[in-house]
């Protein structure tokens, strides 16, 4: 019988989970400091948002996949 892979259990090491807690606190803190020296009313949004479009991006650009304004 086919299980779905959303019902299969996932096992991470608890120091990975520790990493990435502390990968979260720092991104926090980070979006905080932004924060604090461009104001809240920034645009640049969130860390956890802003870093993804980033490498997105810049990946595109590498791969000569950007796109004109028209």
């Amino acid at each position: 019988m086919l299980t779905d892979i959303a019902e299969q259990p996932v096992e991470l090491p608890v120091s990975l989970l520790t990493e990435a807690e502390e990968a979260a606190q720092e991104l926090a803190r980070f979006d905080a400091h932004l924060s604090a020296r461009l104001g809240a009313d920034c645009e640049l949004g969130p860390v956890s948002s802003v870093l993804p479009r980033t490498e997105s991006s810049a990946s595109s650009q590498i791969e000569n996949l950007t796109v004109g304004a028209r």
